[in-house]
């Protein structure tokens, strides 16, 4: 097995054992994977500005849905970028309660 798989190529491998019935896929690291050319065709990458890091890669979902949209529509927020939002609009926080958290220190 190693003198026949020594002087090929993964692709070369995968297509060869495909052609003889044999299920195999290359073991493909994170940096095969965003420099896919089918996969960026396929729109799979997105590229969003972060704060902190600068401008980065997202991968979106592997599926297309046919009535609403799938994929990542940001880069993730810093540390309690959210925070007061997800207090007021999904806690149901006043401002007066938030800041008071805050001053408490208990906000990031």
């Amino acid at each position: 097995m190693t003198a026949w798989t020594s002087t090929r190529s993964a692709d070369d491998l995968t297509a060869a054992l495909q052609q003889a019935g044999i299920p195999a896929h290359v073991a493909a690291t994170n940096r095969d994977l965003s420099e896919d050319p089918h996969l960026e065709a396929r729109g799979a990458f997105n590229r969003f500005p972060h704060a902190e890091v600068g401008t980065r890669q997202h991968i979106g979902p592997a599926w297309r849905m046919s009535a609403s949209p799938a994929g990542v529509s940001r880069a993730a927020p810093c540390l309690g970028a959210d925070t007061t939002d997800v207090l007021r609009g999904v806690c149901g926080y006043e401002p007066a309660e938030i800041e008071a958290l805050r001053a408490a220190g208990a906000l990031a």
